[in-house]
């Protein structure tokens, strides 16, 4: 989390987290996240929004996490609380929005629903930077994705 702190300034704050899909890799580390950044905005899909409100999924992505933080001796992992008010969803966004940030950057997000039901890439201009995370695919080998 040091490594993220030392890059956010007044100048380059960290505003959003703009989810993919509710996979413990995608959304293992918003509590710390949002514990170092309380103001962060988590935006996602509908059905996201809805996987992250349901006590089994909180429940499995919790218990994930504890599992990864017995292997560091510093990781700390929130109580209950929370850690379920961490996964709030605070926008909805679907295939086709789009996101205004300052200097005439946009985010447009694009529906991705093969890998997951609740999937989201990003294509952000004018940089034509896709986000995709594993929406798009996973490289598997030489001619395979």
């Amino acid at each position: 989390m040091q490594k993220v702190q030392a890059h956010v300034t007044e100048e380059a704050p960290l505003s959003y987290i703009l989810l993919t899909a509710v996979t413990f890799k995608s959304v293992g580390g918003i509590p710390a996240l949002r514990e170092a950044f309380p103001n962060l905005a988590l935006l996602a899909s509908p059905r996201a929004a809805e996987l992250l409100g349901e006590q089994a999924t909180l429940t499995a992505l919790r218990e994930e996490n504890l599992r990864y933080a017995e292997a560091f001796t510093d990781a700390s992992i929130p109580d209950d609380s929370t850690w379920a008010s961490a996964f709030e969803v605070n926008h909805i966004i679907r295939d086709g929005d789009a996101i205004e940030l300052d200097d005439g950057v946009e985010i447009k997000v694009i529906g991705c629903h093969g890998f997951a039901e609740e999937g989201l890439a990003y294509y952000v201009r004018p940089d034509a930077i896709l986000v995709g995370g594993e929406e798009v695919g996973v490289y598997a080998g030489r001619g395979k994705l």
